[in-house]
């Protein structure tokens, strides 16, 4: 999974029978961290201006010789990293029926379609009847990202 936030990999890793390589914050340093845009547009300006100050004082500790692994912990949930994943066909499948329901972020959900998307192409026999009662919500987030592609 390519550019997350932390805030899903923290969910995501709650998942024990998998086994997760995640970019650390402890080793490398984050200049100018990129980060997960808020959905709403109500907010934006203030929440961009929030991490353009959380990036500026993790530069200046980072000047001031304060270590990176130390500075970080000023870093938000909302940083994005990359997770490298392996579970076995019942590990995601029980992934994939907890994270697509309502009670999560919107990013998880959308993760956990796109995954249930991709298994269903790869192995339908495993996982085509989950996909089959989701079917309208993977069409209805791949329009959404068709939408997005096309505003951008």
């Amino acid at each position: 999974m390519i550019g997350v936030s932390r805030s899903l990999m923290s969910q995501l890793t709650r998942h024990r029978m998998a086994s997760y390589s995640i970019k650390s914050q402890h080793y490398v340093k984050h200049k100018n961290f990129s980060y997960k845009m808020l959905e709403s547009p109500l907010c934006r300006e203030r929440y961009e201006g929030l991490m353009k100050s959380i990036n500026d004082a993790y530069m200046d500790m980072l000047i001031e010789g304060v270590p990176h692994h130390i500075a970080r912990e000023v870093l938000p949930n909302s940083c994005l990293t990359n997770i490298f994943m392996t579970a076995n066909v019942r590990e995601w499948r029980h992934i994939i029926s907890l994270r697509i329901t309502d009670n999560n972020t919107p990013e998880i959900i959308q993760m956990a379609l796109e995954v249930l998307r991709q298994m269903n192409d790869r192995m339908p026999e495993c996982f085509s009847d989950l996909y089959s009662s989701h079917l309208e919500d993977i069409d209805r987030m791949m329009e959404e990202i068709k939408d997005g592609q096309e505003k951008v």
